[in-house]
């Protein structure tokens, strides 16, 4: 059987029976102090929409979706949610609290409500089968076991199984037990089984942000075709362009510059197009306004003090309506990272040597890093790869010094000072601004920070913004430059690209591959690799260490598509 036709035999048209609109936006805004993300914001959502949402970090495509679920409000505008559309959310990170002794299978029956509904059912029947009810007991009983069991139905709850099993299978977490608890992930597979949770919810309204972040290239696949065939409404953010062509039918198009959204009804890859052609236009406009204030700025200067004084006066009001017009055109010429990443000193020969290192977690089951050896030498480059699970993320930690009770060593060389940056930001201070932020780690003047900010693209107020109210774009982007500042000689990154957009993620790869210093990053990120062009691979859970190349580069790719990176 087809994968469409599989699919399909679990989502029953009957499921989509309600009114064709799923949501409607109107005249919604949003500001964060003097910082407007977007204004006047209006947007109909019918069944079968495919929404790619795209703009430059920090453009506000996160609190958009914040404000359809009800997490945050708008400022003015009304969101309309009809009372029977579901909407199923999977945030950057992981949203809700989970209970780690959860079992994992129930975990994702929530998803529908199955658990709860299942054991007042087991319930019923335990009742049922003692017979010590009175009669007219047992006929209401009867009644309430009947709407139960229809409810238990109409959730689909007898193909559950079957469908979460598919799911998992789609996303690589096959080999995973359903009847372990959820200690027992490492922090990529609980990203994944939260995702696994929102597919399995069936909603009307599926909201992605950046789904494509924790899963690899196999699973993306499998994704691309599951949102395709899906009969449901979705709005995706991804600056994966390849994952989102396939899928989107409308492009909403977040223009950070000026906080206008445009529509294009058609997909990704043509968005580009017409947008591309766009800026062509703009920029023949600027050059063209540009010989024009030329000429006027002539003409005043010739004739301000003669007898066509008048005239040039005339002039200086037409140069002031044509300048405001210019600038309103910069303003919508991307902005680009200008940064160079240095360290302050140079560390020993060895900056880091890890010896027999083992590490499991408390109450957790397997066993995540065993007898790790490998050390780094001075301006050495090193990628580290796996599958999830593998200890990655927690390789990083434990040299960091945020994880304790390992059993092997972890020395550092001489004159080390090192950089850590985390995937999911957690490092930073919601609380904070910008430059408070920074301070934290560096002590500069307010105006060194604000031109180390500068470079990161946070200009004018914006420095001034709470952490908490950033994209994870834009926190991203603060933690590199907290890192910039610190002048670290030896880098940990975990997945430093995940959150960017694709001209940023050129900007970092270039300016970490003339870096001076020592680097130890996790990534995925086949491109970003490309442009960092590391000196050595460390394949984990294994430990061992191949020298890189391009052609590791294309094992790496194969690699991925085949296992849970």
């Amino acid at each position: 059987m087809s994968f469409e036709k599989n699919f399909l035999e679990h989502f029953k048209e009957t499921e989509y029976k309600e009114a064709e609109t799923k949501l409607i936006l109107q005249d919604v805004s949003k500001r964060y102090g003097d910082r407007i993300l977007f204004k006047d914001l209006s947007l109909t959502i019918y069944k079968g929409d495919k929404i790619g949402l795209t703009g430059e970090n920090g453009a506000g495509k996160s609190t958009l979706l914040k404000i359809i679920t009800g997490e945050i409000e708008s400022d003015s505008g009304t969101v309309s949610r009809p009372k029977n559309v579901q909407i199923g959310y999977m945030a950057q990170e992981i949203r809700e609290k989970i209970d780690e002794k959860e079992i994992i299978r129930d975990f994702i029956l929530e998803g529908r409500g199955l658990v709860k509904l299942k054991k007042e059912i087991t319930e019923i029947e335990t009742v049922l089968a003692s017979k010590k009810i009175s009669q007219d007991n047992e006929k209401k009983i009867f009644k309430v076991y009947g709407d139960l069991l229809e409810e238990y139905e109409k959730r689909e709850g007898y193909t559950a199984e079957y469908e979460i099993e598919n799911i998992m299978k789609g996303l690589n977490l096959d080999k995973i037990d359903l009847n372990k608890k959820m200690i027992d992930l490492s922090g990529g597979e609980k990203n994944k089984i939260a995702f696994a949770k929102v597919l399995f919810s069936k909603c009307d309204l599926l909201l992605l942000d950046e789904p494509t972040n924790h899963i690899d290239k196999s699973s993306t696949d499998w994704l691309s075709n599951y949102l395709k065939i899906c009969p449901g409404a979705e709005i995706i953010i991804s600056h994966n362009e390849e994952f989102l062509d396939p899928i989107v039918n409308k492009v909403l198009f977040l223009d950070k510059q000026t906080g206008k959204a445009k529509a294009y009804r058609t997909g990704y890859f043509n968005f580009k197009k017409l947008q591309a052609e766009e800026n062509v236009r703009r920029e023949k406009i600027l050059k063209k306004t540009d010989r024009e204030i030329g000429k006027l700025k002539k003409f005043i200067e010739r004739f301000r003090a003669g007898s066509r004084s008048t005239q040039a006066k005339s002039r200086e009001k037409q140069l002031e309506k044509i300048e405001e017009q210019r600038s309103v055109l910069e303003t919508r010429k991307r902005r680009e990272m200008k940064i160079d990443f240095q360290p302050k000193r140079e560390t020993g020969h060895v900056p880091l040597k890890i010896k027999k290192l083992t590490f499991n977690y408390k109450d957790a089951e397997k066993e995540v890093l065993k007898d790790l050896e490998f050390e780094l030498t001075a301006r050495e480059k090193m990628v580290i790869v796996g599958p999830l699970g593998a200890g990655k993320s927690t390789l990083l930690k434990l040299i960091n010094g945020d994880l304790n009770d390992y059993q092997g060593q972890v020395k550092f060389g001489y004159n080390v000072d090192k950089g850590y940056y985390a995937q999911e930001q957690e490092n930073l201070n919601p609380n904070n601004n910008l430059i408070e932020e920074i301070k934290t780690v560096a002590s500069k003047s307010e105006q060194e920070i604000r031109g180390i900010l500068g470079r990161f693209l946070f200009t004018g107020d914006s420095v001034l913004q709470e952490v908490k109210t950033l994209s994870p774009g834009e926190k991203s982007r603060l933690s590199l430059a907290k890192l910039l500042s610190m002048e670290p000689n030896l880098l940990l990154l975990d997945e430093p690209t995940n959150h960017l957009d694709m001209s940023s993620k050129k900007v970092i790869g270039s300016v970490l591959k003339n870096y001076k210093g020592t680097i130890l990053v996790t990534s995925h990120d086949t491109e970003f690799l490309k442009e960092l062009q590391p000196d050595k691979i460390l394949f984990l859970p294994q430990g061992k260490i191949d020298y890189f190349d391009e052609e590791k580069l294309d094992y790496i790719k194969k690699l991925e598509e085949r296992k849970n990176f």
